[in-house]
């Protein structure tokens, strides 16, 4: 049996342009699934991990009026050292993952229920939509994950790049060294990366790059 969806974890560094690439593969007509927006809607609604996340960090990440975790609060606990970090991690991603794998579920029964349409002479979603594509920022977190995955693709730019265009969004030289220190290191992604989509020549290069990509990947799932 055909497989009916093919799974894409879309990485890069912080301001590498992942977001863009993820943005104009929705444009084109993919499922995409982005890992940030994912985590945020797990810390709002699972009430397992606030419950946690109080008992591990204490009531001054809870917003009292709201009952919801404070992100920014949360924040400045976890990244006061490493083993702060290491333990939000530790308390977040499998939740995270729970839901991915839900959200993956979802995207292929959808791809399902269309085939099943198309067979019966109704309308049916392009073959787009059989692409799905996982926005991740922290790969080397996602690492046990990367058997779900038909490919994985980088999105490589120059670390001086990305910090002059993470300045120009008013992010301070310091907060993106601390933030890229935190990431895997540029060699890692390149190593763990099937495919690398190269951002160091402006946005229309890149733009060609990706449209070049996707026209392959149709021909994957025609």
């Amino acid at each position: 049996m055909e497989k009916p969806l093919y799974i894409v974890f879309l990485a890069g560094g912080i301001a590498s342009g992942k977001s863009s690439v993820s943005r104009q593969l929705a444009s084109l007509g993919a499922q995409v699934i982005d890992l940030d927006e994912l985590s945020r809607y797990v810390l709002d609604s699972n009430e397992q991990l606030k419950h946690d996340i109080a008992q591990a960090f204490g009531a001054q990440v809870v917003d009292e009026k709201t009952g919801q975790i404070d992100r920014a609060r949360l924040a400045q606990c976890a990244f006061e050292s490493a083993s702060a970090t290491a333990l939000l991690e530790d308390l977040e991603l499998p939740a995270i993952k729970q839901e991915l794998l839900l959200r993956l579920t979802q995207a292929q029964k959808r791809v399902l229920a269309d085939t099943m349409k198309s067979n019966h002479g109704s309308k049916s979603l392009s073959k787009a939509a059989r692409i799905c594509v996982v926005e991740v920022p922290l790969l080397d977190r996602m690492e046990a994950y990367f058997d779900i995955a038909d490919e994985v693709v980088l999105v490589d730019t120059p670390v001086e790049l990305r910090c002059k265009r993470a300045m120009q969004r008013g992010m301070s030289e310091a907060d993106f060294w601390a933030r890229a220190q935190r990431q895997a290191p540029d060699q890692w992604l390149r190593a763990h990366a099937d495919t690398i989509l190269p951002n160091g020549a402006g946005e229309d290069d890149l733009a060609r790059t990706v449209a070049l990509w996707w026209k392959e990947r149709l021909d994957v799932v025609s």
